[in-house]
C-alpha cells in the first residue's frame, strides 16, 4: 500500500473529548511540529521543547497575537515513537466547555496545525507501522461497544489477538512457500526431497485454522451488532407493557384501547453479555384503517428482518380468529425460513389460564409470563439468550467484520486449488501461485495489502479526535 508522505509530514490537531458542557477537555495535537506549535501558545514553568517525554506540565494557553490568557490547562507531553500515532504528541487538558476548546483548538490551527479528519490520529498510528487494520477496526468497535463482553472482545483485537493469529497462518504459508520455490529453483539438481504427503498435511491443518475463525463470525457479529427482535401479536395482548418490563422504564405508551401503537419503539439492552434491540410493533390485526395498515405492513417487514421474533398472546383467553390468522402468518413463514428463531410469549397468566391448546403452538419454544407480576420475565430473558448461546472465549480471535469473513474465504479457495493441483500432481510452480495469492488474502485482513477505498470506508466511521 502506497502512504501518501504528505500526510505523515503535516500535524494535526482536534478536540478529542465530547462536544458540549463537562469538566475538562482534551485538545490533541500530533505531528512532526506538534511540540513547536504548542510551545508558540503555552507558557509554564518549562517550554514545551523542555518538557520531559510522558510528562505533564501546568501552565496557561495563550494568544500569541495579544498575550490574552485563554485558560489555565495541564500539557501533557510525548515524544516519537512511543506515542499512540508514533509522532510527538501533546494533549492540552482545559476546562470542559465548547468555546473553551474551541479557541485552544483555534489557536492551534493559526500557528501550524492542520484540522484533523475523522480517525485521522488512528489513520497515522495505522500508516506510521503502530497498528495494523485489523486494530484499527477494533479501536472504532471498542468505542461503541454495548456491552461488557463486545468491550472485551474488541480489547482483545486491539492488542492483537486476530492479528497474532493471522500473522502465524501467513508465516506457515510463507515458510510453505519457500520450500515450493526451492524445489521449483532447484528440482533438476536433484537437492532437496519434497513428500507432498507433508505439503498436503500442512495446507490441511491451514485449512483448518481457517474454517475455525470463519466459524468465529455469527458470534462476533453478534457481539459488535446484537440481535435484533421483533414483539408481535395482535394489539392488547401486552407488547409495550413486555417492552417496557425488559427496559425496567415506561418507554412506550400502554393503554387498555387496542391499537396504541401505530408505529414502532426499538431500545436496547444487554442480556447475558449479548445486545439486543427489542422492536414493540404495532398490533397485527385486520382493519380497514389506513394507518393501521401501514403499521401492520411494517410489523411484517420488521420480523422478516429480525433475528429473533417474540410472538405474544393472551393466555388467560382462547385464541380467538385473529390470533391463529396472525400465528399462521408468522408459522408460514418461520416453515420458509427455519434459520429464523421464533418464541411464543404467553402473556396475563396473572388473569387465568385457558387450557385450550393449539398444536401449531407446539412446534416453537414457549414460555408463560405475566408482565404485570414480572412473573416468567427472567426464564424469557434466558430462554432469549441461549437461542444466541456461544461458546468462544472473549480472549479468543474473532472476526467481526464482513471483509475479514471474505478475505478467508478466498483464501479457502485458492488453498483448495493448491490442494487439487497438489493430488493431480501438477508442478509446484502453480501451486506455490495459490498459496502466494492465500498470503495476499491473509494480508489484506491486516492490512499489509489494502486499497485507499477500503481506508476511507474504514475510517469514515470513525469521530473527528481519535
Amino acid at each position: 500500500m502506497s502512504i501518501d508522505n504528505n500526510i505523515l509530514n503535516e500535524t494535526i490537531a482536534a478536540i478529542s473529548t465530547p462536544p458540549g458542557t463537562g469538566a475538562i477537555g482534551i485538545v490533541r495535537i500530533t505531528g512532526r511540529d506538534a511540540l513547536a506549535i504548542t510551545e508558540k501558545i503555552f507558557k509554564g514553568a518549562k517550554k514545551v521543547s523542555e518538557i520531559s517525554t510522558h510528562s505533564v506540565e501546568f501552565g496557561k494557553i495563550i494568544n500569541p497575537q495579544n498575550n490574552e490568557i485563554i485558560d489555565v490547562v495541564l500539557v501533557s507531553v510525548m515524544h516519537s515513537p512511543r506515542t499512540y500515532t508514533g509522532f510527538d504528541t501533546v494533549e492540552i487538558n482545559c476546562h470542559g466547555g465548547v468555546m473553551t476548546t474551541k479557541k485552544i483548538l483555534e489557536l492551534a490551527l493559526q500557528n501550524g496545525a492542520r484540522m484533523a479528519e475523522p480517525g485521522e490520529f488512528t489513520k497515522l498510528a495505522f500508516l506510521n507501522g503502530k497498528i495494523d487494520l485489523s486494530q484499527v477496526e477494533a479501536v472504532a468497535d471498542l468505542i461503541h461497544a454495548k456491552t461488557e463482553t463486545a468491550r472485551r472482545s474488541s480489547l482483545n483485537q486491539f492488542l492483537g489477538n486476530l492479528s497474532s493469529e493471522v500473522k502465524c497462518l501467513r508465516d506457515d504459508l510463507l515458510q510453505l512457500c519457500t520450500l515450493l520455490e526451492l524445489d521449483v529453483d532447484f528440482g533438476e539438481e536433484h537437492l532437496i526431497h519434497i513428500d507432498t504427503e507433508i505439503i498436503n498435511q500442512k495446507i490441511e491443518t491451514v485449512i483448518k485454522r481457517i474454517h475455525e475463525l470463519l466459524s468465529t463470525y455469527n458470534v462476533g457479529h453478534l457481539l459488535r451488532d446484537g440481535a435484533k427482535v421483533a414483539i408481535v401479536g395482535k394489539p392488547n395482548v401486552g407488547k409495550s407493557s413486555l417492552l417496557n418490563a425488559l427496559l425496567k422504564k415506561e418507554r412506550a405508551i400502554v393503554s387498555e384501547t387496542p391499537g396504541t401503537t401505530r408505529d414502532f419503539i426499538e431500545e436496547s439492552i444487554d442480556i447475558n453479555g449479548i445486545p439486543f434491540t427489542f422492536v414493540d410493533t404495532a398490533g397485527l390485526r385486520y382493519s380497514e384503517d389506513r394507518i393501521e395498515k401501514m403499521g401492520m405492513n411494517n410489523t411484517i417487514d420488521l420480523m422478516q428482518s429480525s433475528d429473533l421474533v417474540l410472538m405474544m398472546i393472551d393466555r388467560s383467553k382462547p385464541l380467538d380468529d385473529d390470533d391463529k390468522k396472525i400465528l399462521k402468518i408468522i408459522l408460514d413463514y418461520h416453515r420458509d425460513n427455519p434459520a429464523k428463531k421464533m418464541i411464543i410469549v404467553q402473556n396475563k397468566t396473572d388473569l387465568g389460564d385457558s387450557s385450550e391448546t393449539y398444536p401449531l403452538l407446539d412446534e416453537f419454544t414457549s414460555v408463560r409470563i405475566s408482565v404485570k407480576t414480572r412473573y416468567g420475565l427472567d426464564k424469557l430473558k434466558d430462554t432469549i439468550s441461549r437461542h444466541f448461546e456461544y461458546h468462544i472465549s472473549p480472549e479468543s480471535p474473532v472476526i467481526t467484520k464482513l471483509r475479514h469473513k471474505i478475505s478467508l474465504e478466498k483464501s479457502l479457495e485458492f488453498l483448495n486449488s493448491a490442494q487439487r493441483s497438489l493430488n493431480q500432481r501438477i508442478s509446484y510452480e502453480y501451486i506455490s501461485f495459490d498459496i502466494r495469492n492465500t498470503i495476499s488474502s491473509l494480508n489484506e485482513i491486516i492490512g499489509t495489502i489494502t486499497s485507499e477505498d477500503i481506508l476511507k470506508s474504514i475510517f469514515s466511521s470513525f469521530c473527528i479526535g481519535k
